[in-house]
């Protein structure tokens, strides 16, 4: 038998060698582990510290008798548009009661907490390849909102056509207005957005013009004479210690969307940065399907999922 407790941060300090040896086994059971080392687990560890001295954690232990052997840690953290939400960093079962439903129990557990503490919905993340904690989270009653892709072999294949052009600084600068409205068209197809305003997209853009002069953003646009009708923005980021870039958005005026532009910016980008990082990778709605099958036409591979489940009653 075991009961599931609310762990404050002296008992925090107390299993302090047991929870870092869990966020450990955690991580190592993902295509994170070659890279992760006992010393990130710490670094986590420590963390989460900080966040339950903010009083923004919710970290919670099943014990047996003395002994922990389960670990789930999590905290309030925003999504876009929803500010109450309960984000779960970290869900660890010793494999010695891994049919024992403690990881049900633990979930449950700090579900009821978020919602005490006015929390809408909680949320947490999955790879791709981990089928039995997909079916789990789903039997749990989590629900798929947003998708990883990534794509690890980048061909390099240089598009020829016309219309296709690097955004300097300068001309950033120049098209900032249509470059915001494309940034809002590109931020309004997604979920939990609806707040967003071409205020918040020109100040975005602004960015955008200070990371371009720091050689820390590429953008290409489609031009049409002199009317930019379409743009794509990737950086530099690193993800789980690995070099990649993220692209942030592409979009396409409406009425050019049928013409391919997007592909050719997608290669235009892929083109540049061919041998310069591992990997380009980004997020999809899974409600956008337009979006996530153009990015497995140009060889993304689904590599995690965001799910999501509704506590708020």
């Amino acid at each position: 038998m075991y009961q599931i407790k609310r762990l404050s941060i002296e008992e925090a300090l107390g299993h302090r060698r047991n929870i870092i040896r869990y966020i450990y086994e955690s991580v190592k059971n993902t295509s994170y582990e070659e890279a992760y080392q006992y010393s990130d687990a710490e670094t986590k560890y420590e963390e989460m510290l900080t966040h339950m001295e903010e009083g923004t954690a919710v970290v919670c232990g099943a014990m047996a008798e003395e002994e922990m052997i389960g670990f789930i840690w999590g905290y309030q953290y925003p999504f876009r548009d929803d500010k109450e939400r309960l984000y779960v960093s970290i869900l660890h079962v010793d494999e010695r009661f891994r049919r024992c439903k403690v990881g049900k129990t633990l979930l449950s557990e700090i579900e009821k907490i978020g919602k005490t503490m006015g929390c809408h919905s909680v949320f947490l993340h999955a790879e791709a390849f981990n089928r039995e904690a997909i079916n789990f989270y789903d039997r749990m009653g989590y629900q798929m909102e947003r998708i990883q892709l990534v794509k690890k072999k980048l061909t390099g294949e240089k598009y020829e056509g016309g219309g296709v052009k690097k955004i300097t600084s300068q001309q950033a600068y120049e098209y900032r207005k249509e470059l915001a409205e494309l940034f809002l068209i590109n931020t309004k197809a997604h979920i939990l957005t609806q707040s967003e305003d071409y205020q918040t997209a020109f100040v975005r853009i602004t960015e955008l013009i200070d990371y371009i002069m720091q050689d820390k953003a590429i953008v290409y646009g489609y031009f049409d004479k002199k009317e930019l009708a379409g743009f794509i923005w990737v950086f530099p980021y690193e993800y789980r210690k690995e070099e990649r870039y993220l692209l942030n958005a592409i979009t396409v005026l409406p009425e050019y969307r049928k013409k391919h532009i997007a592909s050719r910016l997608f290669e235009s980008v892929e083109n540049e940065i061919c041998g310069k990082k591992t990997a380009l990778f980004t997020f999809v709605d899974v409600v956008n399907e337009k979006g996530r099958h153009f990015y497995q036409r140009h060889g993304m591979e689904e590599e995690a999922y965001q799910l999501v489940k509704n506590i708020h009653c």
